[in-house]
């Protein structure tokens, strides 16, 4: 039983350190929530999933719910803002999606360190923070007691960016 359970442990220690620290690529290990792994992330999806599913309609059940006009014109400000700078520096830097299409894998090292390269990095993680800034709506529902448009959005939300945020 204990060479089992070594085994097991040696495994997840692989899969949720080893491997990314083997894999890792150095462009990108000062960023947060994209170093040591996808523990980090997967620990926000399931405080996400815990505060709308359970916690939050608890704390809000017997209170009045919250007006958040100016902090939700904010947030939707906020969001059109980053994703125009976004979507104008992706277009930018991968030719308006030519690069894409692009199948002829550069021969030089694939972890240089250009200034073109370090944009693109940056920008992926910009397009991370977005999806986990995208979840803030949700905690909106929980404190203005919206609970009818959590069910759907809560499973929605985690089904649309939780794996690609997890496998990035």
């Amino acid at each position: 039983m204990a060479t089992q359970t070594t085994g097991i442990t040696s495994l997840l220690n692989y899969a949720f350190y080893d491997y990314w620290e083997e894999a890792w690529d150095p462009r990108s290990r000062h960023l947060a929530f994209v170093d040591g792994g996808p523990l980090k992330m997967l620990s926000a999806m399931i405080a996400y999933v815990v505060f709308c599913g359970w916690v939050g309609p608890a704390l809000m059940k017997n209170r009045k719910p919250f007006e958040l006009r100016i902090p939700m014109l904010i947030y939707n400000v906020t969001s059109v803002a980053v994703n125009t700078y976004f979507f104008i520096m992706s277009a930018y830097y991968l030719n308006f999606g030519l690069e894409l299409f692009n199948f002829k894998f550069p021969s030089s090292d694939p972890k240089a360190v250009t200034e073109v390269d370090l944009i693109k990095v940056r920008l992926v993680f910009i397009y991370i923070l977005t999806k986990l800034f995208d979840l803030l709506d949700t905690f909106f529902f929980v404190l203005r007691k919206k609970n009818s448009q959590i069910s759907g959005l809560t499973s929605g939300r985690i089904k649309k960016n939780a794996a690609p945020m997890i496998t990035k």
